[in-house]
Parts: structure tokens; sequence; C-alpha cells
């Protein structure tokens, strides 16, 4: 599955999942690029920054954050704090997953309402058959 959200200052998102590779392959992949630099993640070990042909690694037990953001969910709840991930930000990540389920549905590209700026402006499909 291939998903592309593209945003309404430009940038885009292009989400591949796949589970057909050789598991020697590490599962989980990001590369992030922005303002001349790139950031890669691998299986949540290892991190690359990289800018003007420099790169800084660092290496890490794989940690994704599940164990420390129930901690802060639940600190929050006791203590009357915010929430760790901002409530709009959970709202909007959801319409997301949705349009993306949406185009699937319907095989074409869904738009998401301009009235929400934060929300990408667009989800397509591919199966990468073409």
């Amino acid at each position: 599955m291939a998903a592309t959200l593209s945003f309404s200052d430009g940038s885009i998102a292009n989400l591949i999942y796949v589970a057909n590779g050789d598991k020697s392959v590490p599962k989980e992949y990001f590369e992030v690029f922005c303002e001349g630099g790139a950031g890669i993640i691998n299986d949540f070990c290892t991190l690359e920054l990289r800018r003007d042909g420099k790169t800084v690694s660092t290496k890490s037990r794989r940690d994704k954050g599940h164990n420390r953001e129930i901690e802060l969910t639940l600190n929050a709840m006791r203590n009357g704090g915010p929430s760790p991930i901002p409530f709009e930000d959970l709202v909007e990540v959801t319409k997301a997953c949705f349009a993306v389920h949406q185009s699937i549905s319907v095989g074409q590209s869904v738009w998401l309402k301009e009235n929400a700026p934060r929300l990408p402006a667009e989800a397509t499909y591919s199966d990468g058959a073409s």
C-alpha cells in the first residue's frame, strides 16, 4: 500500500507499507527532508542527520516511545496536565487515516476540507501495479 499526502504548504509525505520483504531488512524506516537537511531513522535503532555534506549518527536500543507515551498520558490524567499529544493533532491524524481508507475504497484521490489547514490536502492510493 502506498499513499501520498499533499499539504497546503506544498510539502508531501509518501507512506509505503509492505510486508513482503526479507526478514533481514529493518522493518521500519523513515526519511525526512526539510530545509536542505535530511534525517533517517532506521528500525528505531539508528538516527542519521545530514546537512551540508556532514552526517551525525546516533545509535540506541530500539524504543518506539510507547512506554514513555503511556507514562506521560497517565501523569497528565492524574495531575490534570496537558495531554502529551494535543487532542487536535490526534483528530487531524485520524481524519487523514480515514481519508486514506476512503481513497483506497473508491480508488481515487480524496480531498479534505480547505478550512482545516493542518489537514492533508489530498490522500491518494497506489497499489504499485501501474
